[in-house]
């Protein structure tokens, strides 16, 4: 393994985050462990790709945690609290309604399908993935 390979290694299992909300299981690579701890749709989406080079486990976990955040309707935010809720001054800054807020109303451009499908497979399989891209379209 090259000293770079090792680094990114080192670096993807030292910012991974695991656990469970609300019976739901969830597993991302969190960008900063203190200032950005929350799972980050585009992140999460670069983060997968670089998994699937390492663990592909991993990579798939990586962008199903993003489909578990998902609405009934299919919308995943920008950012998703999946650890703790976000803290009072970022708050502010989020795009939430209140602290208690499980991920932003922000939308980002819907990376998902695209990272499916470098680090998993075939998104046209996924329900899940085809309901996300209607939703943001819609929007």
């Amino acid at each position: 393994m090259s000293a770079l390979t090792a680094l990114c290694r080192r670096t993807l299992e030292g910012n991974w985050r695991s656990g469970e909300r609300e019976g739901v299981r969830y597993g991302y690579t969190a960008p900063s462990t203190s200032r950005y701890p929350w799972q980050w749709y585009w992140d999460s989406c670069f983060a997968a790709i670089a998994w699937r080079h390492l663990d592909r486990e991993r990579a798939r976990i990586e962008l199903e945690g993003l489909l578990a955040a998902a609405t009934p309707e299919g919308f995943i935010g920008h950012t998703i609290f999946w650890g703790k809720p976000v803290d009072f001054p970022r708050a502010l800054f989020y795009n939430v309604r209140s602290r208690s807020d499980f991920m932003t109303a922000t939308i980002q451009p819907p990376l998902l399908a695209w990272a499916w499908r470098i680090a998993v497979g075939d998104p046209a399989l996924v329900p899940s993935i085809r309901r996300q891209q209607r939703t943001h379209v819609s929007h």
